[in-house]
């Protein structure tokens, strides 16, 4: 029943990003429906935009206002996160044969390194809490998926010395998938999701991690509480009517049990994260499942303030 609910939901973001990314072809459009990055001071957000017919990331206020394309380079850019000091950001390229490497590209100066090449894809990255390691997932080869299609098989997690490029396999598990990797801000575990369940390791000494949630729950896009005590996901469950779902922000303990529901409105949501202010959460919503909308709710009062940019906007060159 979980892996159901589960490859559902991927068919359904597959969907979405599908229909975005058609809808975005012709015009350089804001395309919010993947995972965005935010300063560690709370004031910029790096989203996912389609520019050209090519995925790029771009640089907006948290109060809204024009976008920043920051990327131009060959091929695709996807899934931003920025370094502890805010100058820089590592991010995910992928060109035509469909495999990820991980890149890293100054702020101010919009220079760019390739820190990975594979004969794999690669996913997810995030800076190490020095600054001086980037973790990420990588997939080991390109096998037979659903539907007659294929899909990266076999994820684990590693890490990279920015400085000297060395590499270390952390985990040797061949999960499904690695999703929403994320290191806490104490820096000592490591947490993503595989099939709807939130999985939880140590760091820099990689054990075997350990589901947390329970088998059967469905949870996605996992983030960490400022405290490093706790993680915020989409929670997911199956409606009376098959192939509707139900999503909330929930906030769960280390061991995986629920503590408090932060928000539910009936719609999609999406990677819910905090930002510098503890009661702040960004996420993304959907009402379609084709649309996105940025969003920011304060936890102290419920208040919700929309960013004042969307995936319908025309960015200008």
């Amino acid at each position: 029943m979980r892996r159901t609910i589960g490859v559902a939901i991927g068919m359904v973001l597959c969907f979405a990003a599908a229909m975005a990314l058609t809808a975005c072809w012709k015009n350089p459009v804001l395309f919010s429906g993947m995972r965005p990055a935010v300063a560690p001071n709370g004031r910029q957000i790096v989203l996912v935009g389609i520019q050209e017919g090519a995925a790029r990331l771009f640089l907006i206020d948290v109060t809204g206002g024009a976008p920043l394309p920051i990327t131009k380079m060959e091929g695709d850019c996807y899934e931003p996160c920025f370094s502890p000091d805010g100058t820089s950001i590592a991010f995910v390229q992928r060109l035509e044969n469909n495999r990820g490497s991980v890149c890293m590209m100054t702020l101010a100066t919009q220079s760019m390194r390739k820190l990975t090449v594979s004969q794999g894809d690669e996913s997810f990255p995030v800076f190490s809490n020095d600054g001086k390691k980037i973790l990420f997932a990588r997939a080991a080869y390109l096998g037979q998926g659903g539907i007659g299609g294929t899909r990266w098989r076999d994820w684990d997690v590693y890490e990279i010395e920015i400085a000297t490029g060395k590499e270390q396999r952390l985990t040797h598990e061949s999960y499904y998938h690695i999703n929403s990797l994320s290191l806490s801000p104490t820096g000592q575990y490591f947490a993503f999701c595989s099939a709807s369940r939130i999985y939880l390791g140590s760091f820099p000494i990689a054990h075997v991690p350990k589901a947390i949630t329970a088998e059967g729950s469905v949870f996605e896009s996992p983030s960490w509480t400022k405290d490093g005590q706790g993680l915020l996901c989409s929670a997911v469950l199956e409606r009376d009517k098959p192939g509707l779902f139900e999503y909330s922000i929930i906030r769960i303990g280390l061991d995986g049990i629920p503590a408090e529901t932060l928000y539910a409105n009936g719609s999609m949501i999406c990677y819910p994260m905090v930002m510098s202010s503890e009661q702040d959460v960004l996420f993304l919503e959907s009402h379609n499942r084709r649309t996105f909308t940025l969003k920011i709710r304060d936890t102290s009062t419920g208040k919700i303030k929309e960013v004042s940019i969307g995936n319908e906007i025309t960015l200008e060159e």
